[in-house]
């Protein structure tokens, strides 16, 4: 025997109402992170994007408790599609944001642009949206009607969410997409035949190329010029490069540089002049590295900024080897 009645039946369906709220917002979300973490390759962007989302599904649930709306079979799914709306915008929003990123190479103007474009479309898509739902409210039916508010409420909250709180949070942190990674090209083995990327695996030579700036330089066009002020330093990605020196009025032929090999260290090191001219032979591809590059790697990718750490000290060594060997010689 077991008691039963309206009242057992209508608890244990608030009972499942309730659970399946929590394991349904649950499993969507874990599964959620986890797509946006392979698709950005960083758990930092995959929490940073949820966040809107999770604001726009806690202004649903105030809003319900603050005109008295219960939890029921048409409210709890609510919720399930107000996520869905906004991982879409979050999505394309952070696509367009590292294509430009990609392109500018300056994260406040990418910021500025991606919201100008793709900020459009979020802000029609919302409306039509929005106002959608809101048709609802004519309807005779009162559940119909919470319903209809519910969400409009809830697509707004994830508008503004969108396109304010997640550019705030990502203003300071490089977007790299799993498409940036597999078509990004460093040539055959970048783990082997560039000194920089020693002891690191070929997919995460491309992260650390995405992390800095690769720069495009036109034959014959200066990369470096004698008596600049620098605090980057180039890794010769592709191409050919020759060192000159002004020296007694003359310019003076120094060396070739080819594909792995590193100049300019001293900018990075002492941001002191330059103290050579390096001319692009002919097109040339070089990964610029700068101090906020390496904060940024020891930030995000610890282990792989380690390597590079030490990398860049066995370049540092060699090259103190090689001037102490000339002046010996000298």
């Amino acid at each position: 025997m077991r008691p039963t009645g309206s009242l057992i039946l209508l608890n244990e369906a608030t009972e499942d109402i309730v659970w399946g709220q929590i394991t349904s917002l649950g499993f969507a979300l874990v599964v959620i992170f986890v797509v946006l973490s392979l698709m950005f390759l960083s758990a930092k962007i995959g929490l940073l994007s949820l966040l809107p989302n999770l604001l726009a599904i806690l202004v649903l649930f105030g809003a319900m408790g603050w005109t008295g709306v219960t939890l029921n079979l048409g409210t709890s799914i609510i919720a399930s599609s107000a996520i869905g709306l906004a991982v879409e915008d979050a999505i394309r929003y952070l696509a367009r944001l590292s294509a430009e990123i990609q392109a500018t190479h300056d994260q406040e103007l990418a910021i500025f642009q991606t919201i100008s474009t793709v900020g459009k479309p979020i802000i029609y898509a919302s409306t039509a949206l929005g106002l959608g739902f809101l048709t609802l409210l004519f309807s005779n039916f009162v559940p119909i009607q919470k319903f209809g508010i519910l969400t409009a409420i809830t697509i707004a909250a994830a508008f503004v969410n969108d396109l304010v709180l997640l550019p705030a949070l990502l203003a300071t942190t490089r977007i790299i997409t799993l498409w940036d990674l597999l078509y990004l090209a460093l040539g055959r083995d970048p783990h082997k035949t560039i000194g920089l990327f020693s002891g690191l695996r070929p997919s995460q030579a491309k992260i650390v190329t995405l992390m800095g700036e690769l720069k495009s330089f036109p034959r014959g066009q200066p990369i470096i010029r004698q008596g600049e002020m620098g605090n980057e330093m180039y890794v010769l990605i592709s191409g050919v490069a020759d060192v000159l020196v002004h020296q007694d009025g003359q310019l003076r032929h120094v060396r070739k540089l080819r594909r792995g090999e590193v100049f300019g260290e001293m900018g990075l090191i002492r941001h002191d002049k330059r103290t050579a001219d390096v001319i692009a032979v002919e097109d040339v591809e070089a990964l610029a590295v700068n101090e906020r590059f390496l904060a940024s790697m020891q930030r995000r990718y610890p282990r792989i900024g380690a390597k590079i750490f030490l990398n860049i000290a066995k370049v540092l060594s060699d090259r103190l080897e090689q001037e102490t060997s000339q002046r010996a010689a000298n």
